[in-house]
């Protein structure tokens, strides 16, 4: 139960103009500094586009979970409620702050790939979507797949034979 007088949460609003990473930023480093223990919650203002709703919701929520900042997210969202749910799971699952699903690490496909990875892709993905906290790498080539897979927890360097052999 919140004592009287002290916030339960606290979060940065403007009429006018939106909230800043840096805004947040200061935010944070002022409750460290007065060693208040209250928790921060990152509100995302409410935009009309859908594209504007997901791009700045994701610069300003994103950018500060993967600093290790804030304990709640708020995504004021001019998008349908189950939309809105999905943004915030995608937030949070692209921060590594609450991971919901597989993650899916491809390769750009350049002129090494000798195969449709797009499709590859889409077919592994069809197996392995249930495995949620598993983050798969699929690469292209032996060149640098390892090293673009080196986090994963499954990877692949796929070849145009190894490809055609899954079908």
């Amino acid at each position: 139960a919140a004592k009287a007088g002290v916030p339960c949460a606290v979060t940065l609003t403007a009429p006018s103009a939106t909230p800043r990473l840096h805004d947040y930023r200061r935010l944070a480093a002022l409750l460290a500094e007065a060693g208040t223990a209250v928790p921060l919650l990152v509100t995302a203002p409410r935009w009309e586009r859908a594209e504007d709703q997901v791009l700045e919701s994701a610069i300003l929520t994103g950018g500060l979970l993967c600093d290790g900042l804030g304990d709640g997210v708020l995504v004021r969202s001019a998008l349908e409620p189950a939309k809105n749910l999905t943004l915030v799971y995608n937030l949070l699952q692209g921060s590594g702050t609450r991971i919901t699903k597989t993650e899916y690490v491809s390769c750009p496909s350049c002129g090494r790939t000798l195969f449709d990875l797009q499709e590859t892709t889409e077919r592994i993905k069809r197996q392995t979507g249930h495995l949620k906290g598993v983050k798969i790498a699929i690469m292209g080539c032996i060149v640098n797949g390892p090293g673009e897979m080196a986090d994963a927890d499954f990877g692949t360097p796929t070849s145009a034979t190894s490809a055609a052999r899954r079908t």
